[in-house]
């Protein structure tokens, strides 16, 4: 499952490199989803598996565009806590990681806004609120 998740982690990384916004969070998404099954939880597999498709969707719509969701050295930081068995390290980042995404959405004043989903989904336009 290590391998996995590094594998995911490493695709995500070139796809951040290239430029691809979208193909990074979905990555992203996917790295989230790889350590719901790491847990060995059913149940938080299934929320995850739920929650991330809409997470991935929201941060493509208002992330702001100073700030990433996903800083490119989180996910690295969380797998290396993984990898040498530091439970408590591991929690702590992903608290953080989590503050973060939080906190890099833009959500004041969208009510009222019209968000293009296919635009967002198809990469056609910017994902950014005017």
């Amino acid at each position: 499952m290590l391998d996995t998740l590094k594998a995911c982690l490493l695709a995500e990384q070139q796809a951040r490199a290239l430029g691809d916004r979208r193909q990074a969070v979905r990555l992203s998404g996917e790295f989230h989803v790889l350590l719901a099954e790491l847990s060995g939880s059913s149940l938080l597999l299934r929320l995850v598996k739920e929650l991330t498709p809409l997470t991935c969707l929201a941060i493509l719509t208002f992330e702001t565009p100073t700030k990433s969701a996903c800083p490119h050295d989180e996910h690295a930081q969380l797998l290396a806590c993984i990898e040498v068995g530091d439970i408590a390290a591991a929690k702590e980042c992903m608290e953080q990681h989590l503050l973060h995404i939080e906190h890099a959405m833009n959500l004041d004043d969208i009510q009222g806004q019209e968000v293009d989903l296919a635009a967002i989904l198809l990469g056609t336009e910017s994902t950014k609120l005017s």
